[in-house]
């Protein structure tokens, strides 16, 4: 029966068995072969599969990589702990570090900086004093250098111009320990204390100069005579 099909028809039939043959192995990319990128479905439980996957499907595993390239320890900030003013090595910020020898009075001090005038810090055998930024030079304070001091009340010398009426620390002159001019012996009593006795006295009664007799003995003293 073959025998007497047209030579057409069996061309055409062949032709359209091998167009099927070929669009079955477009519609397979393996083409009838094993895919050998495929991996195997992991053995664990679905949910563990999708988990790692981060949403891929099933048997396909993923790696999250670190940028940073850390080694595991999460601990450090990156920042070194700053070496301790006192080693006697100097490390920023100090300015200075000569260990055991550091101190507020010394040259270095103990926070490793410099001592110097208008710290508020005094270095023994180089200061005198110090009264800091602001204070030094002025009137009642520590001299600009840091190697005297400025016009004070009790040196001696009268300064009007910051508010001295007198200035001696000769307690029968009536001039008081702060540089005030005393108005009777009870407040030059007050004022010196024991540094005063009994016997002549210098004080100022409106706006003028008395001699008077302070008896410092007697009931506590101050009596004005």
């Amino acid at each position: 029966m073959h025998a007497r099909i047209p030579l057409r028809i069996r061309v055409g039939v062949d032709w359209r068995v091998a167009a099927a043959l070929m669009l079955a192995g477009c519609l397979d990319r393996n083409g009838g072969q094993d895919d050998p990128t495929t991996v195997e479905p992991s053995t664990g439980s679905a949910t563990d599969s999708s988990t790692s996957s981060g949403g891929s499907g099933p048997g396909i595993m993923t790696t999250t990589v670190d940028p940073g390239g850390s080694d595991g320890d999460s601990g450090s900030t990156g920042d070194p702990t700053p070496a301790p003013c006192g080693n006697g090595k100097i490390d920023v910020p100090e300015q200075c570090d000569q260990g055991d020898a550091n101190g507020d009075d010394r040259e270095c001090t103990s926070s490793c900086r410099w001592n110097i005038c208008g710290d508020g810090l005094i270095e023994t055998g180089d200061e005198v004093c110090d009264d800091g930024q602001g204070k030094n030079g002025t009137y009642g304070h520590c001299g600009t250098y840091c190697k005297d001091f400025s016009p004070y009340c009790g040196d001696g010398m009268l300064q009007a111009a910051d508010g001295e009426v007198c200035d001696d620390t000769t307690p029968m002159y009536g001039c008081l320990p702060d540089c005030t001019q005393a108005t009777s012996c009870l407040e030059i009593r007050t004022g010196w204390g024991d540094a005063a006795q009994t016997g002549l006295y210098s004080i100022r009664r409106e706006d003028r100069y008395l001699t008077v007799w302070c008896d410092m003995q007697a009931d506590g003293g101050g009596y004005t005579f």
